[in-house]
């Protein structure tokens, strides 16, 4: 049974002045103040209200506001507008939250004034998070790219990029997010900065589900973390993605980083509990049923910072690591917290694995009316579309439990089920397994691409030593190597295509002549000119053509004629023109950018079958026509969408 993932999403909370001066001394120095001297307070004031009264809030913020128009005094103007629009934001105004977010970096632009126009695009950023139906997709880079050049707060950089990619693949706004990233990546000096945008780039990745690309970006990302709270941030990153193809051990390598790291700079010690928990699901796929234990009790002191869902599955989680070490009692503790949860819950798929773990709870205690009443809740609850991993465990403990009570029919229902979900989470791993060593082999090329380089520098530096003929010949050399790289630089897809060009398309063989008469060297030739004119007018698309036929053609018998083949190509007449055939099909098949149908090609090659087509492709090319077609359209896709 697999542990839900908990994976926190944490902003940064706003915070725009320290509150230093209470309400009271504030009120009292308004009354003593000039005109002038009030705008401050009055911001101040409208400030430590947000929160407690929004409406006082906004009051004192528009005060200030018209009495810095009456004064020229834009930087408070600038902060009363961004406090107004806190106050309209917490009231459910988020149509003026946003003009007057607007209205503050238009004035601290205009003035110069940074710190200001770094808070309201911020807060504008935060805003848009929470409601993406307000977004105006034109400017979503323009607002992101202004906050991350304006921005020097690095955690709220961080939160800013993280925030951009969530919106971008949820909004599916921007199919170049990637591009894009490492671009504004690259315009950086700063090493934090860099880090955050490549972790961008690798959120991106683990939001569309290709963990192994997010683990390539997040390792890069960690090179060059210095900041140890987005270093931190980094690690549990790359830890989900860990988890997520089944690499416990490297997840809980990155987690206990995290954690030291966590500790040692007394950051939030609500992020110790997390990380723990984190370590404790990792834990129990290992099956180290009593470090999930260890790891897990602590949060329950914590409990309530957690949110309802997390809750459940804290508690789910205790529950199952007792009852793998058969402490039923204990484990029948946490199922009693837990069903005082379960009802507040709305996450089906958190509540679905608790009732897993309850019914298995009541197997083992043999209490088969609560196991008859869970079951029923169970079967109930399993009918939503949920997680595949959580209805795996659903399946299989349905189909179980009707087995054990000869209820086969029911059995056989969720055994066919649980085929299905099998099915399907295999699909996903089989997925992840391309895409580990895709990225394997792409890592391994830019390795290798980074050692030449490195020695095409050192080879630069001395050819200014040699004489003029050495330094020629290291200049041939170095321009040979370039080649090489270029050659190299091919994505993956193209070198299987280049690999299958250039395979023999024909198996080779001794040439074992057939008994007969000897053929005399211009009869040979003879035969051989008139064989080639035939096969350049493509005689080999002939459905009907025989070895008797093709003899008569080249004017001679089918002896000298099967010589003829046999000594020139050592093969037979059926490898001879199937051969020919195949090399017919390579070449519509990499051509044409519309998919070809298989079932109608075979009979323009010459094939009389589909199955002798499909047999003699994969002998001589070694995949099978169809495996060759999807190769090539998606490369052909692939460069067409390159090219717009």
């Amino acid at each position: 049974m697999k542990f839900r993932l908990i994976y926190l999403f944490l902003l940064s909370s706003i915070s725009l002045i320290a509150q230093t001066n209470s309400i009271d001394s504030l009120l009292n120095c308004l009354n003593k103040s000039s005109e002038k001297e009030k705008i401050p307070v009055l911001n101040q004031l409208g400030y430590l209200y947000l929160y407690k009264d929004d409406q006082k809030a906004l009051n004192y913020a528009r005060d200030a506001n018209q009495l810095s128009n009456q004064f020229n005094f834009n930087s408070e103007k600038a902060r009363s507008f961004n406090i107004m629009g806190i106050a309209f934001y917490n009231l459910g105004q988020y149509g003026k939250a946003i003009e007057n977010y607007n209205q503050s970096i238009f004035i601290g632009e205009k003035h110069n004034s940074k710190k200001d126009v770094t808070k309201a695009l911020y807060n504008l950023i935060s805003l848009y998070f929470y409601h993406r139906d307000l977004i105006n997709r034109e400017s979503i880079k323009s607002i992101f790219e202004k906050h991350w050049d304006n921005e020097e707060n690095i955690d709220k950089f961080n939160t800013s990029v993280l925030i951009y990619t969530e919106i971008v693949n949820d909004l599916n706004a921007d199919t170049g997010i990637v591009n894009y990233l490492q671009e504004t990546e690259a315009k950086y000096n700063d090493s934090n900065k860099k880090a955050i945008l490549l972790g961008g780039v690798a959120y991106h990745y683990y939001k569309s589900q290709k963990y192994f690309y997010a683990i390539q970006y997040y390792e890069q990302a960690l090179k060059l973390s210095i900041t140890p709270s987005i270093r931190k941030n980094q690690l549990l990153h790359i830890s989900n993605c860990f988890f997520q193809v089944g690499k416990y051990m490297d997840a809980i390598h990155f987690l206990e980083e995290a954690l030291a790291i966590n500790n040692k700079n007394e950051f939030d010690k609500h992020f110790d509990i997390y990380i723990k928990t984190m370590l404790a699901q990792n834990y129990y796929q290992l099956e180290e049923y009593y470090q999930v234990v260890d790891y897990l009790l602590p949060a329950l002191d914590k409990l309530n910072d957690f949110i309802i869902e997390d809750r459940l599955a804290i508690i789910n989680n205790l529950s199952l690591a007792f009852l793998r070490i058969d402490s039923l009692n204990k484990a029948g503790k946490f199922i009693e917290e837990g069903d005082k949860l379960i009802e507040s819950n709305w996450n089906k798929n958190a509540a679905l694995a608790f009732l897993n773990t309850k019914a298995e709870f009541y197997m083992k205690k043999s209490v088969s009316s609560d196991l008859e009443r869970t079951i029923q809740e169970i079967i109930r609850l399993s009918e939503n579309e949920l997680n595949n991993s959580v209805l795996y465990d659903t399946f299989t403990l349905l189909a179980k439990y009707y087995e054990k009570n000869s209820d086969y029919e029911k059995a056989n229902k969720y055994f066919k089920r649980l085929a299905v979900v099998n099915d399907s989470i295999q699909s996903i791993e089989n997925q992840n397994a391309m895409n580990e060593f895709l990225v394997k082999y792409e890592t391994e090329k830019k390795e290798k691409q980074i050692i030449i380089q490195e020695n095409e520098i050192q080879k630069k530096r001395k050819i200014q030593l040699l004489l003029i003929i050495v330094a020629t010949i290291l200049v041939i050399s170095l321009i040979f190597i370039v080649f090489t790289l270029i050659s190299r630089n091919r994505s993956y897809k193209k070198i299987v295509l280049k690999n299958l060009e250039k395979r023999n398309y024909s198996k080779s063989g001794k040439q074992n002549l057939l008994s007969g008469n000897k053929l005399d060297e211009q009869l040979e030739k003879k035969i051989k000119l008139k064989l080639d004119e035939l096969l350049i007018a493509k005689v080999y698309l002939d459905n009907n053509l025989t070895l008797k036929k093709l003899a008569e053609l080249c004017r001679t018998n089918q002896s000298y004629l099967s010589q003829v083949i046999n000594h020139f190509y050592g093969q037979n007449f059926n490898q001879f023109i199937n051969n020919f055939r195949v090399r017919e099909a390579l070449e519509l098949l990499s051509k044409n950018e519309d998919e070809v149908q298989l079932k109608k090609l075979y009979l323009d090659l010459g094939f009389n079958s589909y199955s002798v087509f499909n047999q003699s492709f994969k002998e001589i090319v070694g995949v099978t026509p169809g495996f060759y077609q999807k190769t090539v359209y998606e490369e052909l896709n692939n460069e067409t969408t390159i090219k717009k």
